[in-house]
């Protein structure tokens, strides 16, 4: 992938380089009704990486890391497009391990943590559901999620930052859903499906795969639930 630094900017706790497409940020946002009190979300992944499904892309070995979700407020980023890998991303990303990513939410919790979990199942194939359930308040309602797709250099596939307080409104969102995508989280090189490769040195942008790698076909689904 293209490598290049564009003014960098510290943004909700990730380093993006200018231009993105990730919006900013701002006052207009703060500005709006807060949610009020807390709200249990149960998030789910419903994979669907298969042979049948993706037969261009699919290694004998195929499955996906423990999935790992946090609640935060904008001053917290787990990952984004455009943006840098941190440590536990990129141990996630490159060998699924949570340890890293764990320690660095601890070290927000009580501050731009709200809650996080960590499903510990390593899923069996590229067709399973795994599930989470986090808590939110009207401060840090923004959820991510992440996992390893597996084996690869340094894939990802997740959410991020996904508001489930209607800002208009002041209402914890009952639910919402979307398409489980593909990314190269910048910190390993390869391009197959192989886990022994050369660290990228320097650290490239967290960019999407899911053309180049998959044909365009998701890797499933996510639901974001209001318990």
């Amino acid at each position: 992938m293209k490598f290049f630094i564009a003014g960098l900017i510290l943004l909700v706790g990730c380093v993006v380089a200018v231009p993105t497409d990730v919006s900013l940020v701002t006052a207009e946002r703060a500005s709006k009704p807060k949610c009020k009190g807390t709200a249990t979300y149960k998030i789910t992944f419903r994979y669907q990486w298969t042979r049948a499904r993706h037969p261009d892309a699919y290694p004998s070995s195929a499955h996906f890391s423990p999935l790992v979700a946090a609640s935060h407020s904008p001053g917290y980023c787990m990952w984004k497009p455009y943006g840098f890998a941190t440590r536990g991303v990129e141990d996630v990303a490159e060998t699924g391990s949570t340890f890293r990513i764990d320690g660095e939410l601890d070290e927000h919790l009580g501050r731009n943590v709200y809650d996080f979990a960590v499903d510990n199942v390593v899923t069996s194939d590229g067709s399973e559901t795994v599930s989470v359930t986090i808590d939110v308040d009207g401060k840090r309602s923004l959820v991510s999620a992440i996992s390893m797709i597996a084996p690869s250099p340094d894939w990802i596939t997740g959410f991020y930052n996904i508001d489930v307080c209607d800002q208009t409104t002041g209402v914890f969102m009952k639910s919402l859903t979307g398409k489980l995508g593909a990314w190269d989280a910048g910190t390993e090189d390869g391009t197959n499906f192989s886990i022994s490769n050369s660290a990228t040195d320097p650290t490239e942008q967290i960019e999407d795969i899911l053309q180049s790698v998959f044909g365009g076909r998701r890797l499933g689904s996510y639901r974001i639930r209001k318990l």
